[in-house]
């Protein structure tokens, strides 16, 4: 079958304006917020609706009377109600990382391709299809809230959302609309303003959850979380709120396989500089540091460690802790790569990023209180200033034609990362938390250090692959 003959048809999914918002100081970030928030809200309920789940599966109650000790009801080890909380955390990292999995495993295979037709359709594509997943996840969240359905059905509804592209192709294709609408100089700085905007949104929306969740049970987040996935789609939708930030290529000819395939393979085709295996290093740098520290299943490690013995918080600490760990990371992300790009080149911000990555994580595995380990995800304030520089390398690296390919590329390699993060977290996690709960966060902090090596050879593979006259525009 000729796959040039059948294939998508060149329009455009949502309307676009032919005006390009290039001009425009606020574009994408309203709607990144409201959906970063509405995905926020569902992550955070899942693994303590899990947690509740499995606790009622044993006959076993959690104590919520306690904001400070939180679900943890005796910590004598010897004593049997200890036991089965232990037993309750192993499992409940069993199906987060089943979960995880579930809803990152597709988008590693559909977001390259995904990408390739925002390049051709526009921008819009990227955001709408996310959307349109999560509303399916967010009405079978709420039959498994009212009607009590198996843990199962929440691992299909992951799924679901994966198929979709989940939050990492949405992201992507921010980051493409802005390396579409900012010049290179001002580029780092608008993706870090963009993505302290995904970690406010998720750290904010935490500030109630907990109260809610004790106060009216998991319910109600679920809706908090459908009020703002309908923001989202009124400021997607509304006529000339979100301009496209490409303008769709309207030909009749549809996009069949063929042109999809070419375009992807385009994209690492070309080698002038050595710009193909430059690529593949940044991208794998950004393998190894989405694992560890940006995906879903790395933030929510800490949040299960605390749900747990030694801890053992409450809905409502819980919430603060996601709070403090992620509006930080935003605050940190966000003035870090400011001030430090007016004076240093992006290799070093990546230096200071990993190194307090590295310590942080330290800081928490010795941490022996609450205070403490609040105290420690402060001071990896500045562990998250690594993704705005990756991103600013990858996007000068192409031409403003591939923008949204290499994004997707970028979307798929986060998905695969935030697939195989539960796997190995979530699993170091349930084999230590009955020895040592800690082993997972010296682990991490190992890896941080090693992309800190990775990072050096970077420079130095760089500084031989470029021209000397060019050397400082691709290292810096």
């Amino acid at each position: 079958m000729d796959t040039d003959k059948i294939g998508i048809p060149c329009t455009p999914l949502l309307p676009s304006s032919k005006e390009l918002p290039k001009k425009r100081l606020v574009t994408v970030e309203p709607l990144a917020f409201f959906f970063a928030a509405s995905i926020g809200a569902a992550v955070a309920l899942q693994p303590q609706y899990i947690e509740e789940r499995l606790a009622q599966d044993r006959n076993y109650t959690l104590s919520k009377d306690d904001d400070i000790n939180g679900t943890c009801n005796n910590m004598n080890t010897s004593d049997p109600d200890y036991i089965i909380q232990q037993e309750i955390a192993a499992d409940m990292a069993t199906w987060t990382m089943i979960n995880t999995s579930l809803s990152f495993l597709p988008v590693v295979f559909l977001a390259p391709f995904y990408g390739v037709l925002s390049d051709r359709l526009g921008r819009k594509l990227n955001f709408a299809i996310p959307i349109i997943a999560h509303v399916v996840f967010c009405i079978l969240l709420l039959l498994i809230l009212y009607l009590r359905l198996p843990l199962l059905v929440l691992a299909i509804a992951n799924l679901v959302e994966g198929l979709g592209g989940q939050i990492c192709f949405f992201i992507a294709g921010s980051y493409a609309y802005i390396s579409d609408v900012s010049t290179k100089k001002a580029r780092l700085v608008r993706l870090a303003v963009l993505q302290s905007v995904y970690f406010s949104a998720v750290g904010i929306v935490q500030i109630p959850i907990g109260y809610i969740i004790q106060a009216y049970g998991f319910i109600p987040v679920a809706w908090l979380s459908v009020a703002l996935l309908i923001a989202a789609i009124l400021y997607l939708t509304i006529p000339r709120v979100l301009l496209d930030s490409v303008e769709p290529n309207k030909t009749s000819k549809p996009i069949g396989a063929r042109e999809l395939f070419h375009d992807l393979y385009k994209s690492f085709a070309v080698n002038d500089q050595n710009r193909r295996y430059r690529l593949l290093i940044i991208l794998t740098i950004y393998f190894f540091t989405d694992i560890f520290q940006m995906s879903t299943g790395a933030t929510m490690i800490y949040g299960i460690y605390g749900l747990g013995p030694p801890f053992c918080w409450s809905s409502v600490i819980y919430g603060y802790y996601s709070v403090v760990f992620m509006v930080f990371g935003a605050i940190g992300l966000l003035f870090g790569s400011k001030l430090f790009s007016l004076c240093l080149q992006d290799h070093w911000i990546l230096q200071i990023a990993y190194l307090f990555g590295g310590l942080s994580n330290l800081f928490l595995a010795w941490a022996p209180t609450t205070a403490l380990f609040f105290l420690g995800g402060i001071l990896g304030c500045l562990r998250g200033m690594d993704g705005p520089v990756l991103n600013s390398i990858i996007s000068k690296l192409v031409s403003p034609q591939e923008q949204g390919t290499i994004f997707a590329v970028e979307s798929s390699v986060q998905s695969a990362a935030s697939l195989i993060s539960p796997l190995i977290l979530n699993s170091i996690y349930s084999a230590s938390v009955k020895t040592q709960p800690s082993l997972v966060f010296y682990v991490i902090a190992g890896i941080f250090f090693i992309l800190i090596i990775l990072t050096w050879l970077w420079v130095i593979y760089t500084r031989k692959a470029v021209k000397p006259s060019t050397t400082t525009d691709n290292i810096s």
